[in-house]
């Protein structure tokens, strides 16, 4: 949240994580932890098994214009983009 801005309260968990809540519900116990488990995207251990997602070039790109003292930085667009997930 930036300075008040956006939800003030946490969204739903039934909002969040849409229709894994009535799949497990049906299920009772350890296999429902076992089913919500399987069933959830682990994204830290995928990035570990195959490595992060970057784009190589525009990283040397960026690089290169840092150190030629090109390189400017957008603060409006940034400010943008941060109101906007923040208020969603």
């Amino acid at each position: 949240m930036i300075d008040g801005l956006g939800k003030v309260q946490p969204p739903r968990l039934d909002v969040v994580r849409g229709p894994e809540i009535k799949k497990t519900a049906a299920v009772s116990g350890a296999a429902a932890a076992a089913t919500e488990q399987a069933d959830t995207p682990k994204p830290a251990a995928d990035m570990a098994a195959h490595g992060a997602p970057v784009d190589s070039a525009k990283v040397a790109r960026i690089k290169a214009a840092i150190a030629d003292g090109s390189y400017t930085v957008n603060a409006d667009a940034i400010a943008a983009k941060m109101i906007e997930q923040d208020i969603g």
